[in-house]
């Protein structure tokens, strides 16, 4: 009698051979076909379709080359830094943009109020003048005992 445990190993061993190998020659095929069926169904397949189906596209596989796989990270890591130093550029333009704008800002409200503060200067100014010509015009002149009161020219007497 056969070890029955025995022969479930052997057989699991086979069908996984089996399968290793059935994978294994269905990636080696290379070529894949895609094309339209009798009924118009689109079919995709390793094998060339029957006679009288209509094929779309044949797809020859390109083999794995490692070295250009590793070329083709290493452009892929360069274009991404790339694309980082852009994003980063961009970035510090739009800022210092910014940065130019606020000062710009700042710098026309700062204009208006020392235009403000210039306005009110010569208005105080001009007040002051007013005040001065007013105290000028108000000014009494007291006689002094015995001589005439004599006024500046262009005072007369009220």
């Amino acid at each position: 009698m056969r070890n029955s445990t025995a022969f479930d190993v052997t057989a699991a061993g086979i069908r996984v051979l089996l399968m290793l190998v059935i994978l294994a020659g269905g990636a080696a095929a290379g070529t894949v076909y895609e094309w339209l069926d009798a009924d118009g169904v689109r079919r995709f397949s390793n094998t060339p379709p029957p006679d009288g189906a209509t094929v779309i596209r044949k797809t020859d596989e390109t083999p794995y080359d490692e070295a250009a796989d590793a070329a083709r990270q290493e452009r892929d890591a360069a274009l991404m830094e790339e694309i980082r130093a852009r994003d980063a550029a961009r970035q510090a333009a739009e800022e210092a943009a910014a940065r130019k704008k606020a000062a710009e800002r700042a710098a026309a409200q700062e204009k208006e109020r020392q235009a403000a503060k210039d306005q009110r200067i010569r208005d105080l100014e001009k007040e002051n003048q007013q005040l001065k010509d007013e105290s000028e015009r108000r000014v009494i002149y007291l006689p002094q005992p015995g001589r005439p009161v004599q006024l500046p020219s262009g005072v007369s007497r009220p």
